[in-house]
């Protein structure tokens, strides 16, 4: 499940580099990756953060050594990460909500960090190293995409297409304007 895990992540990182590098194809499979990585994370986190194997999920004696409290807690962080994965797809390739999603998947984030920051020196150490080795990065994307100047990032990823970066940024301007919107939709999708 790690090793699963580490390619998930290893494309995604890739894809974020080709997608700044302008190779197309690029948004598939940061989109597959990054999507197939959060339905791993809300599906397995209890086993995955607790340090079972994918193979021993269905036997008792894997979970000898787990508190429940670290179940619920896995579970929580999972749904967290969830929130982080998708909302740095939606941040990166603009898709509509993206500020909506970016700003709701901060919060649980920042909550499992100071609940294993507190927690880390107590009983169950493993456990919190696990997570602190996911959910900072993922906060850190969160946060970086939220706070990052939307037209900058739109200059960066869209260089190669000015009329798209002045359609979108004319659209950022005045969302209200349905015609604005059709226009930035239309330089959107006429070279894809």
């Amino acid at each position: 499940m790690r090793v699963f895990e580490k390619g998930l992540v290893l494309i995604a990182m890739l894809s974020i580099l080709l997608r700044l590098m302008l190779v197309p194809g690029s948004t598939f499979f940061l989109a597959l990756s990054s999507v197939v990585l959060a339905c791993t994370y809300v599906v397995f986190s209890f086993a995955l953060l607790n340090g079972i194997r994918l193979r021993d999920i269905f036997k008792k004696a894997a979970y000898a050594g787990v508190s429940a409290s670290n179940i619920l807690g896995a579970i929580f962080t999972g749904f967290a990460l969830f929130l982080a994965c998708l909302a740095i797809v939606f941040g990166i390739l603009f898709w509509p909500g993206r500020e909506i999603v970016l700003f709701f998947s901060f919060p649980p984030c920042l909550v499992v960090l100071i609940i294993s920051i507190v927690k880390l020196p107590g009983a169950h150490r493993d456990f919190y190293v696990r997570i602190l080795t996911r959910v900072p990065v993922a906060a850190a994307l969160c946060l970086f995409l939220l706070l990052f100047p939307r037209k900058t990032l739109v200059e960066i990823l869209f260089r190669d297409r000015p009329t798209l970066i002045e359609a979108i940024n004319n659209a950022m301007d005045n969302p209200r304007d349905v015609e604005l919107q059709k226009k930035k939709n239309e330089e959107f999708h006429k070279h894809r």
